[in-house]
């Protein structure tokens, strides 16, 4: 699944990497700047805790014709047709501070996860050049737990959706405008790395619970961007509903609907004068 915690993710989609030229325009095969923006997030899906982070953080983007460095991690496009692309992707989400939630005390921390998998992308627009480009999506994801010091395999987890994107450029601005609409599907192993409560962590609040693999709830994320020149901004936001989720009734959900959101601001001090087209604008 997704954790509202990857704030490094959210950071970078919010204002970093926008760039100032329109999609059908090059853009430079390198860039580099410094992104600084707030996030506000629950501990984990279904929690009620609720964290506020202000973060600096440098970006890099690489724009080549097969590997992509990005707002979303690393991607390795293995497939690129009109309508069907597949690339290999890979990301880092931070954990959130989980173990300070009182729900969870006597339990094993909430590591950090790394994922990697494929991608597959359709484009459904019926022209060429849509004003508004839609597409399904379908990442399927193997999760590892880590701090960097130790790593535990988390299962896997698959987010299928519809993304709407519209982007222009006005008196020197690039608006970008973007929403997805998908559902959250994991494996057993997933969902019991988050909502598991063994016989040995029961207590008289706090039940034991296996979660099973399946649904894990639908989201829907917009976010909205503006650039010019060197700088961006940017506003996300992103809304999940775990009701019929298959682990809902694990005694670590506490709410079946919650929100994150966040804003951030960014500066690019270098591009490349190499030039590349590139509309993944993720």
């Amino acid at each position: 699944m997704r954790m509202p915690q990857s704030f490094f993710t959210a950071l970078i989609l919010l204002a970093a990497g926008l760039g100032t030229a329109g999609a059908e325009e090059p853009k430079s095969r390198w860039e580099a700047g410094i992104a600084l923006g707030a996030y506000s997030y629950t501990d984990w899906r279904g929690a009620d805790h609720r964290n506020t982070t202000f973060l600096p953080l440098p970006y890099l983007i690489y724009r080549g014709e097969r590997v992509h460095l990005a707002r979303d991690g690393l991607k390795i496009r293995l497939l690129d047709s009109d309508r069907l692309s597949i690339n290999l992707a890979a990301a880092f989400s931070l954990a959130g501070r989980a173990a300070d939630n009182p729900l969870r005390a006597g339990m094993p921390k909430l590591l950090g996860t790394f994922k990697v998998g494929p991608v597959v992308n359709v484009n459904i627009n019926s022209s060429p050049k849509p004003l508004i480009k839609w597409d399904l999506r379908l990442p399927v994801l193997a999760v590892a737990a880590t701090n960097f010091r130790q790593f535990r395999h988390a299962g896997f987890t698959a987010f299928p959706h519809l993304r709407g994107r519209y982007e222009t450029e006005q008196n020197g601005w690039t608006y970008l405008l973007g929403s997805s609409l998908g559902a959250e599907l994991a494996s057993e192993q997933n969902n019991d790395y988050f909502y598991q409560v063994r016989a040995s962590e029961a207590r008289s609040t706090r039940p034991a619970y296996d979660a099973k693999a399946g649904y894990g709830g639908a989201a829907l994320s917009s976010y909205a961007s503006a650039a010019r020149g060197r700088w961006g901004y940017g506003v996300y936001a992103r809304y999940d509903d775990l009701h019929g989720a298959t682990f809902e009734n694990s005694p670590l959900v506490q709410t079946k609907d919650f929100w994150s959101a966040g804003f951030g601001v960014s500066y690019r001090f270098f591009q490349s004068d190499a030039k590349v087209i590139d509309d993944d604008t993720e």
